[in-house]
């Protein structure tokens, strides 16, 4: 007993010193993007903005928070985003490297966090700095990955999406293995803030956590608490029991081709992949074509200019852990922990692929999908998956150093 204790301490501690070693590591690598990003914004005449024209959201949003401080009318938020810049603002007086430099901040703990899940999934003795250990197989490729690293650095919302994102995966995994009220209050508070910021996230959530349980055909309990919840809270709001008035006008066919014709459909990174509602056949075939670049593309067939090229220069750079995926798939019938990754991973890509015809706002949106990915690499590659949380040697059978069985 006393050794399981030590054995019990010594791995908490190692976690714990990972999680922020990433932290760091990320943070100063977002740190020193942003600085480069921000002064030659500044020097080419951008004000500090985007350097890539990429929509110009973050002008967007630095105005309707700047109003907002000012205490001027906005008729309507395109999300939660401005309304906590204002906030932010308030706090530290407006200013386009602050607002900025919170979003770093909300990136490298988004990494920390992903740290965290990687190293809680798995049994490992490997040595707390070996490559070769999860944690640091995972910190390693998201603290480096370029587009998440980009994105940090502007004025956008994607770094709070990246963060909350991990949030929540990291309490739907703590959920299924050790449930308590605490667990199930925080992902409501979670997935509320997705749900203001990106809804579709906040979906893939809540359908990962009810697919593992309906896999796993066990934790009824869980099961019960998560349907009352998502019948009453959407039927409370208006929304129809599980939100179904809201949503089935959403995902009609004839809405969604017309919505990623005229907002996704447009500009230079526009792939020109069609979704035909009028034919059921063609509309699927085109929805897996889009779902498999928002996975893995852009394909070398779909690079003719530069943003497409720097593009297919991050692929190749999640195209080795591809294979991890794919031999994997096997596990989704009888998932253990791990899987919920892959399942939000399969739920979200798939989304963003019914709708997103743009390269460069898929580089944004599948943020989430690749660093899910990413970890269920880490984790298949570099330990043995745990059933339960490693932490918890009463649930997971003994010495937290004894692997779970789990494929």
């Amino acid at each position: 007993m006393i050794f399981e204790k030590a054995c019990l301490k010594k791995r908490g501690d190692d976690v714990s010193f990972l999680c922020w070693a990433w932290f760091v590591v990320a943070f100063g690598v977002r740190f020193i993007a942003l600085v480069v990003t921000h002064f030659y914004s500044t020097d080419v005449g951008l004000g500090g903005f985007n350097p890539l024209f990429s929509g110009h959201d973050d002008r967007l949003y630095y105005e309707i928070s700047l109003r907002l401080l000012n205490g001027e009318a906005v008729p309507s938020l395109p999300n939660l985003y401005p309304l906590i810049l204002a906030v932010l603002f308030h706090v530290w007086g407006p200013s386009l490297f602050f607002g900025k430099l919170i979003n770093v901040l909300a990136g490298a703990l988004g990494v920390g966090i992903a740290v965290c899940i990687a190293e809680r999934l798995t049994v490992t003795k490997q040595p707390r700095w070996s490559l070769f250990r999860p944690g640091n197989v995972a910190g390693l490729f998201l603290s480096l990955y370029p587009s998440a690293v980009f994105y940090s650095t502007q004025l956008l919302k994607d770094a709070s999406v990246w963060l909350l994102g991990f949030l929540g995966l990291y309490l739907i995994i703590r959920l299924v293995t050790n449930p308590c009220v605490a667990y199930y209050l925080g992902l409501g508070m979670v997935v509320a803030l997705l749900w203001f910021f990106r809804p579709y996230v906040a979906l893939a959530l809540v359908g990962a956590l009810g697919l593992y349980i309906l896999f796993r055909g066990t934790g009824l309990r869980n099961l019960v608490v998560l349907g009352v919840l998502f019948l009453v809270i959407p039927w409370l709001l208006g929304w129809g029991p599980f939100g179904w008035k809201y949503l089935s006008p959403l995902l009609s066919p004839e809405r969604l081709a017309r919505f990623r014709a005229e907002v996704y459909g447009i500009g230079g990174s526009s792939l020109g992949i069609e979704l035909d509602p009028t034919h059921p056949f063609r509309f699927l075939l085109g929805w897996l074509y889009s779902s498999a670049t928002v996975f893995l593309g852009p394909f070398p067939w779909q690079v003719d200019g530069l943003m497409e090229a720097i593009a297919f220069l991050e692929v190749v750079y999640i195209w080795p852990l591809v294979a991890v995926w794919l031999l994997r798939l096997r596990c989704l019938r009888n998932p253990g922990p791990p899987e919920l990754l892959l399942l939000f991973a399969l739920i979200l890509g798939f989304g963003i692929g019914i709708f997103s015809d743009n390269l460069g706002a898929n580089t944004r949106l599948r943020l989430l999908v690749w660093g899910a990915l990413i970890i269920y690499a880490a984790v298949r590659l570099g330990g043995s998956g745990a059933d339960t949380l490693p932490h918890h040697p009463s649930r997971a059978g003994g010495s937290p150093d004894a692997p779970s069985g789990t494929p």
